[in-house]
């Protein structure tokens, strides 16, 4: 992380501000927002310690007019700030973010981000080569991602009918590689609302509306008591969420 001035920060804290008000404008954007972040950070290589917010940026369609008013500001730093106003205006909690990423044209590998189509061991595996071995944090990680999925919203509109050319949209995903794999399935909960009714919805046995990483989620016994960890406490799921997403997604 390189280090950065007092322009760069002031630049920082007016882009926070932008965001917030782009985001109370249209709740809609905080999904994609959520989505673009961890997007970019999934690509990481621990062992490789490369890819990853750290160096990747994308041309950002419709971050470009946001970031024509900074003069300092990465993409990389851009996008993951995103994330964390997202995270924060829906309910969740509230992450200190340290600014001096750097941008890189180059993109990463296909095949880096957790697939939702495949098994336990799959995301394990996928973790794993992110640096991220403990079960507890698989389980919050995909919570996070799957409560913030684009999809339907209580008022029966997508996120993307709420979307217009100031917001975050799919251009912004395909600048910074690979979108996740995930089937359409219409999730029940709120995608503006960032809470832990994701984890009381894989503890009901319902699987009607279940995608094979819900499964695993909800079917492998030591994935299953981090589940049941988060429905009892949300402040469990919240503390593992700021932490992860200010040292591994910011």
């Amino acid at each position: 992380m390189a280090e950065v001035d007092q322009k760069y920060l002031k630049e920082i804290e007016k882009a926070r501000r932008e965001l917030r008000a782009l985001i109370s404008g249209n709740k809609g954007a905080a999904p994609l927002m959520y989505q673009l972040a961890w997007h970019d950070a999934g690509t990481y290589d621990a062992e490789k310690e490369k890819e990853g917010p750290m160096v990747l940026s994308g041309s950002g369609l419709n971050m470009r007019r946001l970031k024509s008013q900074l003069e300092k500001v990465s993409y990389a730093d851009l996008y993951q700030l995103a994330g964390v106003v997202a995270v924060e205006v829906t309910g969740g909690p509230i992450i200190d973010f340290t600014p001096g990423r750097k941008d890189s044209l180059e993109s990463p590998q296909g095949g880096r981000l957790p697939d939702a189509n495949q098994d336990a061991r799959d995301l394990r595996n996928t973790f794993s080569r992110m640096g991220l071995s403990d079960d507890k944090d698989i389980v919050a990680l995909c919570g996070g991602l799957r409560t913030m999925y684009l999809g339907k919203t209580p008022g029966g509109e997508t996120t993307e009918d709420k979307t217009h050319e100031d917001n975050i949209a799919t251009d912004d995903m395909k600048s910074v590689g690979e979108k996740t794999s995930v089937p359409e399935v219409e999730w029940p909960g709120d995608h503006l609302k960032f809470d832990n009714t994701y984890f009381v919805y894989l503890s009901s046995n319902n699987k009607s509306l279940m995608i094979p990483m819900d499964h695993a989620l909800a079917t492998d016994t030591k994935f299953l008591q981090y589940v049941d960890v988060y429905v009892k406490d949300m402040d469990a799921f919240s503390k593992i969420m700021q932490s992860h997403i200010r040292n591994s997604l910011s």
